[in-house]
C-alpha cells in the first residue's frame, strides 16, 4: 500500500527521481489516503512543501502508537506550508542511522512531562527546526510566545529513570540572515549604582547580519562608535534539555539538574552533552539557538536567531549521574545551575568529582591534587534566576590515569 502511495504521489508531483527519495525519505504516508495527499498538493501552490513536510515530520509506521503533535492532522496548516524553505531540506547526513526530519507545529515555554512531538530509537538522529527566544521562526514571523519557546518534547524509547541521554549536537544553522540582541548590560551584573547610567532595556535592540557561508556577525543596527562589528559566527544552543524530577514543568527562562536555559557557549556543533532521566522516554527539549555569545550573556541575549539543530541521541542504560555533563574534543564537563552562584559552582564541582571517583577510579587525595590544580570554570548564564558554572578537565590530563573508562561508557 506503501509504495502505491508513494508512486502516486510521485506521478502527481512531477518530481525527478532524486527530489522525490529526498522529500519522503521515511515518512509516514501510510496515515494519509488518496485525498488528502491530494488537498496538499493543491494547498502547496505549485510547490512540493506538503512533501517537504511529511518528510520533515517522518515517523516510522512502529511510531504509531505515541502521540505526534498533530504532525499529520495539521499537515495543511496554511502557516505550516508559508514557512517551508526548499533550501533547509536538503542536507546530506551520515547514512546508516535512522533520521527524523521535523517542523513542530506547537511549541513550550516550560520544560516538563509533556505530550511527545514523536518518537525515536536509541542511536537515531534528528534534524529538528527552533524559533528564536521571541518566538520568531525563519522569516521573522511569530509562531509562538516568549520565552524561548522549545521544539519537542521527542520520545526516546528506551531511556528510563536513572539513565542518562546523551545528546551528541551534530551541527546548528540559522536559517535566517537577521540575529538580534539586546544592546545594554542586565542590570544585576553591574554595580548598584551604575545602574542609572544602563539604557532602558524594554526598547535597546540591535541587529545582526548572520552570513553562515562566510562564517561571521555583522552588526547593523545601531551603528555606534563601534561601527559595522564583524565577528566569527559560533552558534551554540542556549536552552534545552530533559523532562524534570517529579513530573514538574520548569519555566524555560530558567535551568536545574535537568538542563534547561544554561546559555553557555559550550554547547556549539561536536559537543555531547550527557543529561540524567528522570521520566520515561527523557522528553528531551530543544530551542534558544543564539549565533553568537560572550560568557555569562550578560545583556541579557546572544544573538538570538531562528536555526535548525541536528542531533542524535542516545540512551546510555543505568548510568544515573547527578546534573548535566558533557564533553568536547578537549575536555570533559559538568554544569552547575542554581543561585546564588557559589552554589551553581558546588554543583558543578561535585559532580565533576563523582565522575572522577565512579569513571577514572581515584579517590578524595587524588579528586583533589586533580581538580585543585588542573579545573578551568567557565561562566554560563548570570541573567536568569538560576545561574550557570561550568567544571572543566582537560582530556590530556585524564589520559595519562591507567584503567579510565571513557565519559560515554557505561
Amino acid at each position: 500500500m506503501l509504495q502505491k502511495l508513494l508512486d502516486l504521489v510521485e506521478a502527481e508531483l512531477r518530481l525527478d527521481q532524486d527530489e522525490f527519495a529526498d522529500c519522503v525519505h521515511g515518512s509516514a504516508l501510510e496515515h494519509l489516503d488518496v485525498a488528502q495527499l491530494q488537498k496538499i498538493k493543491r494547498r502547496a501552490a505549485g510547490w512540493i512543501a506538503g512533501l517537504q513536510i511529511l518528510s520533515l515530520v517522518a515517523l516510522r509506521k512502529s511510531n504509531a502508537k505515541r502521540p505526534m503533535d498533530g504532525c499529520v492532522r495539521y499537515i495543511c496548516d496554511r502557516r505550516t506550508l508559508g514557512c517551508i524553505k526548499p533550501k533547509i531540506r536538503n542536507s546530506v547526513y551520515p547514512s546508516g542511522v535512522a533520521e527524523h526530519r521535523f517542523i513542530p507545529t506547537r511549541y513550550y515555554n516550560t520544560i516538563g512531562s509533556h505530550e511527545p512531538a514523536f518518537s525515536i530509537d536509541s542511536g537515531d538522529t534528528v534534524v529538528i527546526s527552533t524559533l528564536d527566544a521571541w518566538g520568531q521562526d525563519e522569516e521573522v514571523r511569530h509562531a509562538a510566545s516568549e520565552p524561548n519557546p522549545m521544539s519537542g518534547p521527542i520520545y526516546v524509547r528506551g531511556a528510563e529513570r536513572g539513565d542518562t541521554l546523551a545528546v551528541h549536537i551534530d551541527r546548528i544553522t540559522p536559517n535566517r540572515r537577521m540575529g538580534w540582541v539586546r544592546t545594554p548590560l542586565a542590570y544585576n551584573v553591574v554595580d548598584p549604582d551604575y545602574v542609572r547610567e544602563i539604557p532602558v532595556r524594554s526598547t535597546a535592540l540591535g541587529h545582526f547580519d548572520v552570513d553562515m557561508n562566510a562564517g561571521t556577525v555583522t552588526l547593523t543596527t545601531p551603528n555606534p562608535r563601534i561601527g559595522g562589528l564583524v565577528l566569527p559566527a559560533r552558534p551554540m544552543i542556549g536552552c534545552f534539555g530533559v523532562a524534570p524530577d517529579g513530573g514538574e514543568a520548569i519555566s524555560t527562562a530558567t535551568s536545574g539538574p535537568y538542563g534547561g536555559n544554561m546559555d553557555y557557549n559550550g554547547f556549539t556543533a561536536g559537543v555531547t552533552v550527557y543529561f540524567p532521566v528522570f521520566a520515561d522516554g527523557a522528553l528531551f527539549h530543544l530551542g534558544d539557538v543564539h549565533a553568537r555569545q560572550g560568557d555569562g550573556e550578560i545583556s541579557g541575549t546572544g544573538i538570538e536567531i531562528s536555526a535548525e539543530v541536528a542531533f542524535t541521541a542516545t540512551v546510555i542504560r543505568g548510568k544515573a549521574i547527578g546534573t548535566v555533563r558533557g564533553e568536547d574534543e578537549t575536555h570533559i564537563f559538568t554544569v552547575g545551575n542554581a543561585r546564588p552562584l557559589d552554589q551553581a559552582v558546588q554543583h558543578a564541582t561535585t559532580e565533576m568529582a563523582r565522575w572522577l571517583a565512579a569513571d577514572y577510579g581515584l579517590d578524595g587525595h587524588a579528586i583533589g591534587v586533580l581538580m585543585g590544580q588542573c579545573v578551568r570554570y567557565d561562566l554560563g548564564n548570570i541573567f536568569d534566576p538560576a545561574y550557570t558554572m561550568v567544571c572543566r578537565m582537560p582530556k590530556a590530563v585524564l589520559s595519562k590515569i591507567a584503567g579510565a573508562e571513557s565519559p560515554g561508557s557505561g
